[in-house]
Protein backbone atom coordinates (compact mmCIF):
# COMPACT_ATOMS: atom_id res chain seq x y z
CA UNK A 1 0.00 0.00 0.00
CA UNK A 2 1.22 3.46 -0.82
CA UNK A 3 2.41 5.31 2.30
CA UNK A 4 0.24 8.33 1.59
CA UNK A 5 -2.87 6.20 1.19
CA UNK A 6 -2.17 4.33 4.42
CA UNK A 7 -1.56 7.57 6.29
CA UNK A 8 -4.75 9.05 4.80
CA UNK A 9 -6.81 6.05 5.87
CA UNK A 10 -5.33 6.26 9.37
CA UNK A 11 -6.16 9.96 9.64
CA UNK A 12 -9.68 9.33 8.39
CA UNK A 13 -10.21 6.61 10.99
CA UNK A 14 -8.94 8.97 13.69
CA UNK A 15 -11.46 11.59 12.64
CA UNK A 16 -14.31 9.10 12.43
CA UNK A 17 -13.51 7.84 15.92
CA UNK A 18 -13.44 11.36 17.30
CA UNK A 19 -16.76 12.18 15.62
CA UNK A 20 -18.30 8.95 16.95
CA UNK A 21 -17.28 9.78 20.52
CA UNK A 22 -18.34 13.39 20.10
CA UNK A 23 -21.71 12.39 18.69
CA UNK A 24 -22.44 10.05 21.58
CA UNK A 25 -21.37 12.62 24.15
CA UNK A 26 -23.49 15.28 22.43
CA UNK A 27 -26.56 13.04 22.42
CA UNK A 28 -26.13 12.03 26.02
CA UNK A 29 -24.86 15.20 27.71
CA UNK A 30 -26.24 18.06 25.60
CA UNK A 31 -29.45 16.71 24.12
CA UNK A 32 -30.20 14.24 26.90
CA UNK A 33 -31.76 11.81 24.43
CA UNK A 34 -29.81 8.77 25.68
CA UNK A 35 -28.23 7.96 29.01
CA UNK A 36 -24.44 7.97 29.32
CA UNK A 37 -24.51 4.37 30.58
CA UNK A 38 -26.97 3.12 27.94
CA UNK A 39 -25.69 0.26 25.78
CA UNK A 40 -25.87 2.42 22.64
CA UNK A 41 -23.67 5.13 24.10
CA UNK A 42 -21.19 2.66 25.60
CA UNK A 43 -20.93 0.86 22.25
CA UNK A 44 -20.56 4.18 20.41
CA UNK A 45 -17.76 5.32 22.68
CA UNK A 46 -16.12 1.89 22.44
CA UNK A 47 -16.35 1.94 18.65
CA UNK A 48 -14.87 5.45 18.60
CA UNK A 49 -11.95 4.37 20.79
CA UNK A 50 -11.38 1.36 18.55
CA UNK A 51 -11.39 3.54 15.42
CA UNK A 52 -8.93 5.94 17.03
CA UNK A 53 -6.63 3.07 18.04
CA UNK A 54 -6.66 1.52 14.56
CA UNK A 55 -6.21 4.91 12.88
CA UNK A 56 -3.27 5.83 15.10
CA UNK A 57 -1.68 2.47 14.46
CA UNK A 58 -2.01 2.94 10.68
CA UNK A 59 -0.63 6.47 10.89
CA UNK A 60 2.32 5.25 12.94
CA UNK A 61 3.00 2.43 10.50
CA UNK A 62 3.19 4.71 7.46
CA UNK A 63 4.38 7.92 9.13
CA UNK A 64 8.11 7.58 8.37
CA UNK A 65 7.47 6.56 4.77
CA UNK A 66 5.02 9.41 4.17
CA UNK A 67 7.42 11.97 5.65
CA UNK A 68 10.32 10.67 3.58
CA UNK A 69 8.21 10.95 0.42
CA UNK A 70 7.30 14.57 1.27
CA UNK A 71 10.92 15.44 2.06
CA UNK A 72 12.29 14.01 -1.17
CA UNK A 73 9.61 15.69 -3.26
CA UNK A 74 10.00 19.04 -1.52
CA UNK A 75 13.79 19.14 -1.69
CA UNK A 76 13.95 19.88 -5.43
CA UNK A 77 11.94 23.11 -5.20
CA UNK A 78 13.62 24.60 -2.13
CA UNK A 79 10.93 23.75 0.40
CA UNK A 80 11.08 21.54 3.42
CA UNK A 81 8.49 18.77 3.14
CA UNK A 82 7.65 18.75 6.83
CA UNK A 83 6.74 22.42 7.21
CA UNK A 84 5.85 23.49 3.66
CA UNK A 85 7.88 26.69 4.02
CA UNK A 86 11.09 27.72 2.32
CA UNK A 87 14.17 26.76 4.30
CA UNK A 88 16.07 29.79 3.02
CA UNK A 89 13.71 32.24 1.35
CA UNK A 90 16.32 34.48 -0.24
CA UNK A 91 18.43 31.68 -1.68
CA UNK A 92 15.43 29.64 -2.83
CA UNK A 93 13.69 32.43 -4.78
CA UNK A 94 13.01 31.37 -8.35
CA UNK A 95 11.82 34.13 -10.66
CA UNK A 96 10.12 31.65 -12.97
CA UNK A 97 7.50 30.99 -10.26
CA UNK A 98 6.95 34.65 -9.36
CA UNK A 99 3.57 36.13 -10.32
CA UNK A 100 5.23 39.33 -11.62
CA UNK A 101 8.31 39.97 -13.69
CA UNK A 102 11.18 41.99 -12.24
CA UNK A 103 10.34 44.82 -14.66
CA UNK A 104 6.78 44.98 -13.29
CA UNK A 105 8.03 45.20 -9.71
CA UNK A 106 10.48 48.07 -10.41
CA UNK A 107 7.70 50.67 -10.49
CA UNK A 108 6.63 49.80 -6.91
CA UNK A 109 8.42 50.96 -3.80
CA UNK A 110 8.56 49.14 -0.51
CA UNK A 111 6.45 50.71 2.24
CA UNK A 112 7.80 49.96 5.70
CA UNK A 113 5.60 52.47 7.51
CA UNK A 114 2.84 49.93 8.32
CA UNK A 115 5.21 47.30 9.66
CA UNK A 116 6.93 49.84 11.92
CA UNK A 117 3.54 51.17 13.13
CA UNK A 118 2.39 47.69 14.12
CA UNK A 119 5.53 47.20 16.21
CA UNK A 120 4.82 50.31 18.25
CA UNK A 121 1.36 49.13 19.36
Amino acid sequence: MNARVGYLIGSTLLLLGAFAIGGVLHQSLVQGSIAVTAPASVLGIGAGIALIAVGRRLEGRYEDEARSIDTTEGSDDGTDGTSGEDTDREAAFDERWAPFDAADLEKYERDDSESSDSNRR
